[in-house]
Order: C-alpha cells, then structure tokens, then sequence
C-alpha cells in the first residue's frame, strides 16, 4: 500500500479522535453544569424551599449560573389568591435584581404557590406535574425568535413540588428594543389533556397598572444598601454555595483527561508486537 496512503488514513483516524474528544468535552461539560445547578438546588432544600424569597433567589441564581448575585424586592408587587371549584393557587408578582461585576439586570418573577388542580382532563407531564402557562399580551408587536407577535406563551417551570411554579421573565433585553412596550393582558391558564386551555385568571386593568414593568435599575437604586435594607431580601451564601460546586469541574474532567489519555496512547503511541508468521 502507497506511504503516502497510509499517511492519509492516519491523519483520517486523527482527525476523527480529536472530534470526538472535543464532542465529548462539550457534552461532559453539558452534564457537570446540569449536575452542579440540580445538586444546588437539592442541597439548598431544606432551608429555602418554605422560604418564597430565598426559594426565588436561589432559582434565579442557579439559571444564570454564570457568577451572578441577586436581591428580591421583600414584598410582592401583587398577590392574588385563586379559590375556583377546580383550582387553588396563589400569584405573587415579585421584582429582583441579579447582578455581577459587569452587568445587571432587572428580573420579573411570576410565582405560582400552593397550586391544587382538580381537573381529570388537566394534562401532566413527563414527571406528573400540571402544565401552566401565562399569556403575556403586548400593546405592540414584538420578535420573538423570527416571529413578529404581540403575546408570548410562557410556561411555568416546576420547583420542588407540583405546587410551586415559576417564570422568571428578564426585563432589560425587552425593553431596550421596545422602550414603549407595556402590557395589555396577563392571561393565566393550565393545560388539558387534548391541547387546548383552561384560562383561569386573567389581570384586571388595575392589576395590571400595579405590576407593569418599569425600566428602573433596582442594582441602581439599591447597590449601597441592598445587604442591609429592610426593603430587601439578600443571601450571599447562596452564590456562595453554587460556587462551591465548581470542583464537580475538577473531578470529572481530571477523570476524562485520563481516560483520553490511556485511549490516545493505546491507538497512537503504543508500539505493537507482531510474532512472525
């Protein structure tokens, strides 16, 4: 077979192995940072999940996940209390900040507690949890993704109970594109079984002129005093402990660079004994 051939099927197989191992980085790396925020969020449990603002910041913090601090304004915006003959649930509106040394950004918290659905037609989903969902209706048409629309259909995330759920909704990016865009609409509603939706609250006028977004700064309104006002809700030892489980980064992939190691020397470096025939 030509050398120069064999040359080519060598740099072939090469080329392969190192795709593969940056495939594998990439998907390892996926995995830690899943790992890391779902293990955060059970270590806290036990001390945050009764506590709403503790539960909210340390939610916010952990989907960021990228070093960033926050703050939650102590009392909502709005509270609503929900009692229908086949749903009860509370709706707090909350306001935080989440913060980092170069950036900061304002946060809406749609929080749904204490959720019973008596619905057998009301869908669950893969883990057995009711699909909820708020319609965010605009006063004028926006893009999403490619698509001009003037409503957004969120989905609640569910926290550690089918009765907690949560949207957090960042305000900045929004309303620098939009600095006119208010909302005219906040329909709440869950999902049945066939697709279609049951509303089950819908913002009055006035609960809307409540909990309409402003683009104040609260980072600016509160840097010097965030740690310490009675306005505010701040935990430094949530961060704290999300930083913390940066080693799972050490571990696994000390773990990973070994066994790349052990493979790229068995394929390419290891000499092969061949007994003559």
């Amino acid at each position: 077979m030509p050398f120069f051939f064999i040359m080519k099927i060598k740099y072939l197989y090469q080329i392969i192995f190192i795709l593969l191992v940056a495939s594998g980085s990439f998907l390892l790396a996926t995995y830690v940072e899943s790992a890391k925020v779902t293990d955060f969020i059970l270590n806290e449990r036990s001390r945050i999940e009764e506590d709403d603002q503790r539960l909210l910041l340390a939610t916010a913090i952990a989907n960021r996940n990228d070093g960033s601090d926050a703050f939650i304004i102590k009392q909502p915006l709005l509270s609503v209390e929900i009692i229908e003959s086949n749903i009860q649930a509370e709706i707090d509106f909350y306001s935080l900040s989440l913060f980092n040394d170069n950036d900061q950004t304002n946060v809406w918290a749609l929080y749904l507690n204490q959720l019973t659905i008596e619905d057998s037609i009301a869908m669950l989903d893969q883990d057995d949890y009711h699909v909820v969902q708020v319609s965010l209706i605009f006063n004028q048409t926006i893009n999403l993704g490619n698509t001009p629309t003037n409503t957004s259909l969120e989905t609640f995330t569910t926290l550690y109970s089918n009765r907690q759920k949560l949207i957090l909704i960042e305000l900045d990016s929004l309303l620098e594109q939009y600095p006119q865009l208010q909302l005219q609409g906040i329909i709440f509603s869950y999902v049945l079984e066939d697709g279609s939706s049951n509303n089950f609250y819908t913002l009055s006028p006035i609960e809307l002129d409540v909990v309409q977004w402003e683009s104040e700064n609260l980072y600016a309104r509160y840097q010097n005093q965030f740690q310490t006002s009675s306005d505010i809700v701040y935990d430094a030892t949530l961060l704290q402990s999300l930083t913390h489980l940066n080693y799972y980064y050490l571990t696994h992939f000390s773990v990973y660079l070994v066994l790349v190691g052990t493979v790229t020397y068995m394929v390419f470096f290891r000499k092969r004994k061949y007994k003559p025939a």
